[in-house]
């Protein structure tokens, strides 16, 4: 088992999990399936501050996370925002704990502040593990998502890394 840095090669594999997300879970609020010629340009902003992972086990990608700017104005430099997807078959096996304890590490090597996670009521499973791993509640945005019929509230956790 490894987390490593995308590749290219990587992304059909990428895709194909956050796809399984879009149609089955409230995990994205995107509600369309995207192709990989859609993503390229997604996948070309990872960089060394901000990356982007995948589990890989078997030569097999299992899950990804990433780092993003909250914002491109310069104040929230230092601030990323997570976003982590696991395969369907390889839920629950500790692949998002690891993946996000990567995502923490990274963020603490390179000094970053506040880690954010934006989380769907739904999510029961996100949430526990954030709080597990040391992320606090500071916010919720009310019924700002609507998918499958249901109108969600979405989460705010933060990990502050500089205490």
């Amino acid at each position: 088992m490894s987390i490593i840095k995308a590749q290219s090669h990587d992304l059909p594999a990428i895709v194909e999990i956050y796809n399984w997300a879009i149609l089955n879970t409230s995990a994205t609020f995107d509600t369309e399936i995207k192709t990989n010629s859609e993503q390229t340009p997604w996948f070309e902003k990872f960089n060394e501050t901000y990356p982007l992972f995948v589990f890989k086990e078997s030569n097999l990608i299992k899950g990804w996370a990433s780092l993003s700017p909250v914002s491109d104005r310069l104040a929230y430099e230092g601030s990323g925002e997570i976003a982590i997807y696991i395969a369907p078959d390889f839920q629950k096996k500790g692949i998002g704990k690891a993946l996000l304890s990567r995502l923490i590490e990274h963020g603490k090597e390179y000094q970053f502040r506040t880690l954010i996670s934006k989380i769907s009521c739904e999510a029961l499973a996100s949430i526990h593990l954030h709080q597990k791993l040391g992320f606090i509640e500071t916010g919720t945005l009310k019924k700002v998502g609507k998918k499958f019929g249901k109108v969600l509230d979405v989460h705010l956790y933060q990990h502050f890394l500089d205490q």
